[in-house]
């Protein structure tokens, strides 16, 4: 009957669970049966030991000018420790390279070697010059007038500036700067600083020329009375300096600065006493300008 089957079920799994008690503890393979195990994960949320890495979280390098803590130290671009040697973050410009007299070398102010690190130069200029500075170093042998010539190769709005070599390089120690050329007195055995800088942010390529009375080189040089590569003309009047800033007047009236010297129109010394610059006298019968 199946009622009466019942209690003799209950009797014999009793009877059972009473032998498995006594044979020690019971080991389950293949099966879960509902019990979880804390499952371990790292950074890239695969679970171990299935994962092929090292279980170690990684962060990219330190990059100095982005304004984020890259590598999660806790330091953002030049007040990481990684950036201690990195050219945005010196306070400071330094050379390069070495510049001689008739070198004409070619280099991109934010290029390799440069720095950024002045945005003014304050002892000769207000201009802004916030782009990355190139700078060469330069120790005449004789005292004489020295030329460098800027020529940039795109569009990029660069100026040169020459700075007293103290062991430092910052603005404060320009005494001469241009557009285009920068002319000054070098003194021998004295150190300089040619500084291409770029002017409101700007960046290119560029080729410095460095012009000496003394010589250098084997083009013309079209200041020093001399006809250095023998074509039978002297200076100006060889082709070679048809375009050499030294070469070219300023034009008072055209909002050019024609002659690189970093003076436009009126404020250039050559226009001083030009009709275009000094107006109209209103009583003296002649037409000034």
């Amino acid at each position: 009957m199946r009622a009466n089957s019942l209690p003799a079920c209950l009797a014999s799994f009793k009877l059972l669970l009473l032998v498995l008690l006594a044979a020690g503890p019971l080991v389950l393979v293949g099966c879960n049966c509902g019990i979880t195990e804390n499952t371990v994960l790292d950074d890239d949320d695969i679970a171990l030991p299935d994962d092929d890495d090292t279980g170690e979280q990684t962060f990219e390098d330190e990059d100095c000018s982005n304004g984020l803590d890259d590598d999660q130290d806790g330091a953002t671009d030049c007040a990481d420790s990684d950036c201690f040697d990195n050219p945005n973050c010196a306070h400071e410009c330094s050379a390069a390279e070495a510049i001689v007299c008739g070198d004409a070398l070619t280099a991109n102010n934010g290029g390799a070697g440069h720095t950024d690190a002045v945005d003014t130069y304050d002892s000769c200029t207000t201009w802004d010059e916030s782009g990355p500075e190139y700078a060469f170093s330069f120790s005449p042998d004789v005292t004489e007038e020295v030329t460098a010539a800027l020529t940039v190769a795109g569009h990029g709005n660069l100026d040169v500036f020459v700075l007293e070599d103290d062991g430092s390089c910052e603005g404060t120690d320009c005494i001469a700067y241009g557009a285009s050329t920068v002319h000054w007195t070098a003194t021998a055995g004295e150190d300089y600083l040619i500084v291409v800088d770029g002017y409101a942010g700007g960046q290119d390529n560029f080729t410095l020329e460095l012009l000496c009375p003394s010589g250098g080189g084997d083009t013309e040089n079209c200041f020093n009375g001399v006809d250095d590569d023998g074509d039978g003309d002297v200076d100006c009047d060889d082709t070679d300096c048809g375009l050499d800033p030294y070469c070219l007047d300023e034009e008072c009236g055209n909002n050019l600065d024609d002659d690189g010297d970093g003076y436009v129109d009126c404020d250039d010394p050559e226009c001083f006493g030009d009709p275009y610059c000094d107006g109209e006298d209103c009583e003296n019968g002649v037409d000034d300008d």
